[in-house]
């Protein structure tokens, strides 16, 4: 891949909205993943590799470079010393495991950079979108099945922190969306 020119390749409906299905269904079969004694993990790892290899691949077909700067560096840096971490495991699968799931963020970086802006939006809307169902979800649980959660509710998830800081996370999307608008009061709808 070129670093040095950085251009987006042109997009059609199919692109703008596999990666954005593709990447909710991994971001929903997550919630529900316990730990790394069952197999939950790979409809997770699954959607985002799909998502991933289909970006790039495009990007390659079209010529698209990535931008050459110092966090790509670090990033693909990160990717090189997991994957050469592998060679001194003292327990493979855990450590196969954990390169997988913790090089799939370079790898969401690297393919989502290069995405042309509809698949951005659409992938933006559909993440906003599935954390505002799971917060619609909290507040059933909240207002309706206080006695079977408390005051503290977290189903799908484990612990309640842990559905705070999805929640969290939901915010920096919405930063982003009204930071790149270009009308800032029509924005907010």
């Amino acid at each position: 891949m070129n670093f040095s020119n950085f251009t987006r390749p042109p997009s059609g409906w199919f692109d703008a909205l596999f990666v954005p299905v593709a990447l909710l269904v991994a971001f929903g079969s997550s919630l529900f993943l316990r730990g790394t004694g069952s197999v939950l993990f790979v409809p997770a790892l699954t959607g985002v590799f799909a998502a991933s290899a289909f970006l790039l691949f495009k990007n390659l077909r079209t010529g698209a470079g990535l931008p050459g700067n110092v966090g790509s560096v670090f990033l693909f840096l990160f990717w090189l010393y997991l994957g050469v971490s592998l060679s001194w495991s003292t327990v493979p699968f855990m450590s196969t495991l954990f390169f997988l799931i913790l090089g799939s963020l370079p790898l969401l970086f690297f393919s989502l950079v290069g995405a042309p802006k509809i698949v951005l939006r659409y992938t933006a809307i559909g993440i906003g979108g599935g954390l505002g169902v799971l917060a619609l979800w909290a507040l059933v649980q909240f207002f309706f099945f206080y006695d079977s959660y408390g005051p503290r509710i977290h189903h799908p998830l484990m612990n309640p922190n842990n559905l705070a800081a999805l929640f969290n996370m939901g915010l920096f999307v919405a930063l982003g969306l009204y930071a790149a608008a270009p009308n800032k009061k029509t924005s907010l709808l």
